[in-house]
Protein backbone atom coordinates (compact mmCIF):
# COMPACT_ATOMS: atom_id res chain seq x y z
CA UNK A 1 0.00 0.00 0.00
CA UNK A 2 1.18 3.37 -0.64
CA UNK A 3 0.33 6.22 1.44
CA UNK A 4 0.99 10.20 0.49
CA UNK A 5 0.41 12.93 2.78
CA UNK A 6 0.67 15.92 2.09
CA UNK A 7 -0.77 19.67 2.77
CA UNK A 8 -2.31 21.57 0.01
CA UNK A 9 -4.05 25.13 -0.33
CA UNK A 10 -7.71 25.36 -0.83
CA UNK A 11 -7.95 27.67 -4.33
CA UNK A 12 -11.46 28.81 -4.68
CA UNK A 13 -12.40 26.49 -1.90
CA UNK A 14 -11.68 23.37 -4.10
CA UNK A 15 -9.04 20.79 -3.96
CA UNK A 16 -6.20 20.33 -6.94
CA UNK A 17 -4.40 16.84 -6.51
CA UNK A 18 -1.57 15.75 -8.76
CA UNK A 19 -0.91 12.43 -8.11
CA UNK A 20 2.64 10.78 -8.23
CA UNK A 21 3.43 7.87 -11.00
CA UNK A 22 3.61 5.43 -8.38
CA UNK A 23 -0.66 5.12 -8.49
CA UNK A 24 -1.40 3.36 -10.99
CA UNK A 25 -5.12 2.83 -10.00
CA UNK A 26 -8.04 4.51 -11.00
CA UNK A 27 -9.33 4.53 -7.59
CA UNK A 28 -8.04 6.22 -4.42
CA UNK A 29 -9.43 7.21 -1.24
CA UNK A 30 -9.12 11.14 -0.11
CA UNK A 31 -9.00 12.05 3.34
CA UNK A 32 -9.50 15.77 4.48
CA UNK A 33 -8.21 17.23 7.19
CA UNK A 34 -8.32 21.04 8.11
CA UNK A 35 -4.87 22.59 9.62
CA UNK A 36 -4.51 25.86 11.27
CA UNK A 37 -0.91 26.44 12.28
CA UNK A 38 0.19 23.49 10.73
CA UNK A 39 -1.27 20.91 12.86
CA UNK A 40 -4.32 18.78 12.34
CA UNK A 41 -7.33 20.34 13.77
CA UNK A 42 -10.51 18.11 15.41
CA UNK A 43 -14.42 18.87 14.53
CA UNK A 44 -14.35 19.65 18.24
CA UNK A 45 -11.66 22.04 18.12
CA UNK A 46 -12.89 23.76 15.20
CA UNK A 47 -15.88 25.19 16.64
CA UNK A 48 -18.40 22.75 15.19
CA UNK A 49 -20.98 20.81 17.33
CA UNK A 50 -20.15 17.21 18.20
CA UNK A 51 -22.61 14.57 18.32
CA UNK A 52 -22.69 14.19 22.01
CA UNK A 53 -23.34 17.83 21.85
CA UNK A 54 -26.64 17.38 20.21
CA UNK A 55 -27.85 14.90 22.93
CA UNK A 56 -30.11 17.06 25.17
CA UNK A 57 -30.30 19.66 23.04
CA UNK A 58 -33.69 19.99 22.78
CA UNK A 59 -34.73 19.52 26.16
CA UNK A 60 -37.28 21.92 27.65
CA UNK A 61 -37.66 23.62 24.00
CA UNK A 62 -40.57 21.11 22.97
CA UNK A 63 -44.08 20.18 24.36
CA UNK A 64 -46.34 17.59 23.69
CA UNK A 65 -50.06 17.21 24.47
CA UNK A 66 -50.40 14.57 27.08
CA UNK A 67 -53.15 13.34 24.78
CA UNK A 68 -50.76 13.37 22.17
CA UNK A 69 -51.07 9.10 22.01
CA UNK A 70 -55.06 9.01 22.29
CA UNK A 71 -56.95 8.32 19.24
CA UNK A 72 -57.74 10.62 16.75
CA UNK A 73 -61.50 11.10 16.20
CA UNK A 74 -60.86 11.90 12.69
CA UNK A 75 -59.70 8.27 12.25
CA UNK A 76 -62.24 6.34 14.76
CA UNK A 77 -64.27 4.66 12.11
CA UNK A 78 -60.62 2.39 11.34
CA UNK A 79 -60.05 1.21 14.62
Amino acid sequence: MIAIRKIIKLQNHRLIIDLPDLIDSEEVEVIIMPIENGKPVSVEDSGKISRKDLCGLWKGKIWMSPDFDEPLEDFREYM
